[in-house]
């Protein structure tokens, strides 16, 4: 039992009852350990309080959104979570910024319990730690639930956006990511790093793995990110809205999957965890709904996007402005590389001093974007070669196995006719395949180079070593040696290529 839930529990166990007046409050330790001035507490069920942040997005304008690069670098993890543009605004208007509340801590075990159960159950000796083992729809539901107990009991301490009260769901990717990063909170080069900015070592903000790794830590026992935010990397990930889709260059790819949870868990290593972090949620285990014990999650606050009859008004009367030209005459900024490079190349003369710090994010966004085109593309290239030269292994090595049948077929329609048709058709088995390998050679000859051959010879060898393929660590070199005769010389000596083959004995 932790030593602040002993100092809580006593009161909650009075709780019996959903009626506000029968509710003894919750001791502060428990829903908000850590006290902000600026935290919005708003109540639940049983006397609980759950504690969220102001998370502020510059803009003023009804379609104002502000454009971020979300995501990572790691070409191991690009097809989860390759860098990418990604736009973000807030629900409720706060001065010059867009504002949405994410919560404070992870939602908690009796504070799931308010909600979805009952008093009793949010008094156990857990009730500070994160609720863990739920399906992403009690988590959506829970929500829900939590949303719609404050329309009924609390409408009057609820933001509100043209007179409509916000709603409590799962927050978006954009959404958590961006919060994680540290938000307005940091600078550009900060929210760009891996982890957000800490002032003092890592273990004094993340429940990550060491040595003991079998529970999560109570929530808030860590110091906050840059926006007051606790645990939003490691103690356990997070389910997020929306569904799971990998990364394409430059956007998601198209196929859609399971659910998305963030951040990483308990399990992971210091090094394992970062802002990008992403995994595929399924909702199925087997046969039952997935619960894991390192997934939980966090409520956020948001309001409708069109509130009101005004809202849409004015949403139709800016939208006819997105196309017009700015102040700083670089007109709307454009999807495609190149039509983008040409604007900037025509304006740069005529822009004044205030155009100048547009047109420096307009090129860091562009480089952005070049520099992930780039990098995935070289990935794709190099992933795309090794398995070509997987391939022509596995197909060089049927031809010695053409070769012997051939010969054994030949013998025996020398010495009795009726074999003749079966010797004709292996015959026509070993040149089909002859001319498929040729071809593949000739494939790669005409798109790589012999230094990158090289390069994915090396890293396709140590696959073959450590998967214990023989025949195929056999074959590599000469098939090495294939590609760079067919790259420097083309295949005018495709005969002694093949006549090598015949001969060619792998081992067994």
């Amino acid at each position: 039992m932790t030593r602040r839930f002993a100092l809580a529990l006593t009161a909650l166990l009075s709780c019996a009852s959903h009626t506000v007046a029968a509710q003894q409050p919750w001791p502060e330790i428990l829903y908000n350990p850590q006290p902000l001035t600026d935290d919005l507490l708003l109540p639940m069920p049983c006397g609980g309080r759950m504690a969220f942040r102001p998370i502020d997005v510059a803009g003023t304008g009804v379609l104002d959104d502000l454009k971020l690069i979300l995501g990572g670098r790691d070409p191991n993890r690009a097809h989860l979570e390759q860098a990418g543009p990604e736009h973000l605004s807030g629900s409720f208007r706060s001065g010059k910024s867009w504002r949405y509340y994410l919560g404070k801590y992870e939602v908690t075990n009796g504070q799931y319990a308010a909600i979805a159960e009952d008093c009793a159950n949010a008094a156990t000796d857990t009730a500070d730690f994160p609720k863990t083992r739920i399906s992403f729809a009690e988590g959506a539901l829970a929500a829900e639930r939590y949303g719609a107990w404050l329309a009924a009991n609390a409408k009057g301490v609820l933001p509100k956006e043209d007179g409509v009260s916000g709603h409590v769901r799962l927050p978006t990717e954009a959404e958590w990511e961006y919060a994680a990063r540290g938000g307005g909170g940091v600078s550009q080069s900060e929210f760009e790093q891996r982890l957000p900015p800490m002032d003092g070592a890592p273990e004094g903000y993340i429940a990550y793995c060491t040595q003991n790794c079998d529970s999560p830590e109570p929530v808030g026992a860590f110091k906050p990110n840059p926006l007051g935010l606790h645990d939003m990397l490691g103690n356990v990930a997070e389910l997020t809205h929306g569904l799971f889709h990998m990364r394409h260059v430059g956007r998601p790819h198209g196929r859609a999957g399971g659910h998305v949870k963030r951040g990483g868990d308990y399990f992971h290593k210091l090094q394992e965890l970062h802002s990008a972090l992403r995994y595929e949620f399924t909702p199925l285990a087997g046969e039952v709904l997935r619960r894991e014990p390192t997934t939980g999650l966090r409520f956020a606050l948001a309001a409708p996007v069109l509130p009101s009859q005004d809202r849409i008004a004015a949403a139709r009367a800016a939208w006819p402005k997105l196309a017009a030209s700015r102040d700083v005459e670089l007109g709307a900024e454009q999807a495609d590389p190149r039509a983008e490079l040409r604007t900037l190349a025509a304006y740069v003369d005529k822009l004044a001093p205030a155009g100048r710090e547009e047109l420096v994010r307009r090129l860091q966004s562009l480089a952005d974007i070049v520099d992930t085109t780039i990098a995935t593309r070289n990935a794709q290239r190099d992933r795309a070669l090794r398995e070509m030269l997987r391939v022509a292994a596995v197909m060089a090595l049927r031809l010695p196995e053409h070769a012997k049948s051939v010969e054994r077929c030949e013998k025996l329609a020398a010495t009795n006719a009726r074999y003749e048709a079966s010797c004709a058709a292996r015959k026509q088995d070993r040149a089909t395949d002859e001319g498929y390998y040729l071809d593949h050679l000739s494939a790669i000859a005409k798109d790589y180079s012999v230094a990158q051959a090289n390069r994915q010879a090396e890293a396709l060898e140590t696959e073959f070593k450590a998967r214990g393929q023989s025949k195929g660590l056999a074959a590599l070199p000469l098939v090495v040696s294939d590609v760079r005769q067919a790259i420097v010389d083309g295949l005018g000596r495709k005969n002694d290529i093949l006549r090598t083959w015949a001969r060619f004995n792998p081992p067994e």
